[in-house]
């Protein structure tokens, strides 16, 4: 029900899929996105704003961004609220390209198009990530402070913690 029923109100989105209730209603001038699961690709502000392109999100309340919007193509979200929002409020901004989250909670701040590469397996792994680049976080709450880091490599439940805008971390 309602899947993409506002999608590319006003763009040039086309080839986009949608599937469970509100799922794609993002998609503004986006294309080939694929969208399952309750709210996935679903505008915080009722209005489409994603301009992403290329990019799958299979989970409730995945890619749920913004006013900002969703702007990174290759983009990949698995898993509860992956690249949507944090638990706390805090909702994904704009997502740099070729991110992947993989569980609850992965990389929900984004909040940059530089933020790009990173890549987060684990429930809440990368969740304070902003703008960091070229991070893997593996494991729960992996990398889970780091807001600006790049090139990070955090392993393990908790890896990192304490460590925010470190560069070269293992």
């Amino acid at each position: 029900y309602n899947a993409g029923s506002t999608s590319t109100a006003a763009g040039a989105g086309g080839s986009n899929i949608g599937i469970g209730y509100g799922a794609g209603t993002i998609v503004y001038s986006g294309v080939y996105n694929v969208y399952i699961g309750h709210n996935s690709g679903t505008p915080n502000s009722g209005t489409p704003v994603g301009s992403g392109s290329y990019c799958t999100f299979i989970g409730g309340d995945t890619a749920y961004v913004n006013n900002a919007g969703d702007s990174g193509n290759y983009n990949t979200g698995i898993g509860y609220a992956s690249f949507g929002y944090d638990g706390s409020g805090n909702v994904l901004e704009k997502p740099g390209p070729k991110n992947t989250g993989v569980g609850a909670y992965t990389l929900p701040r984004l909040s940059s198009s530089a933020a790009t590469f990173n890549t987060a397996v684990g429930s809440n792994a990368g969740q304070a990530n902003t703008s960091g680049n070229r991070n893997t976080f593996i494991g729960a709450s992996a990398g889970n402070d780091i807001t600006t880091g790049t090139y990070n490599l955090m392993l393990g439940y908790n890896a990192g913690d304490g460590i925010d805008t470190g560069v070269n971390n293992t």
